[in-house]
């Protein structure tokens, strides 16, 4: 047998379970994308919590702004516009400017540490 066979005996793919998935001929490296979201979800659920509740709240209660925020930031947002977003989402009153506008600081790094394309 001259190289690996799934259940059908048709080749097995190159591809492994290492962050890559194949498209067409290429691969999109998913696991500094996967790392990015979830530093950016633990960031707004430590550091945002904007209603003051965590760790009284489900654990994935901000992932909606999460990924929002790392939408944006993909897109080319700027640390102004995450933390316009992130102030436009306060639930409980007046936003914390100055607390948005640092953690949005702190989603930018995370990206920018990431080396995402």
């Amino acid at each position: 047998m001259d190289g690996l066979r799934d259940g059908r005996g048709e080749p097995r793919s190159s591809t492994r379970r290492s962050g890559h998935k194949a498209i067409e001929g290429g691969s999109v490296e998913l696991e500094p994308k996967l790392s990015a979201l979830h530093a950016i979800m633990r960031l707004l659920r430590d550091e945002w919590d904007p209603i003051g509740m965590m760790p009284h709240l489900p654990a994935d209660e901000y992932d909606s702004y999460a990924n929002r925020v790392f939408s944006m930031l993909s897109a080319g947002a700027s640390v102004e516009e995450v933390a316009n977003y992130l102030s436009a989402s306060e639930m409980t009153g007046a936003p914390d400017l100055d607390r948005d506008f640092k953690v949005a600081q702190k989603a930018v790094l995370i990206m920018n540490s990431r080396n995402l394309p």
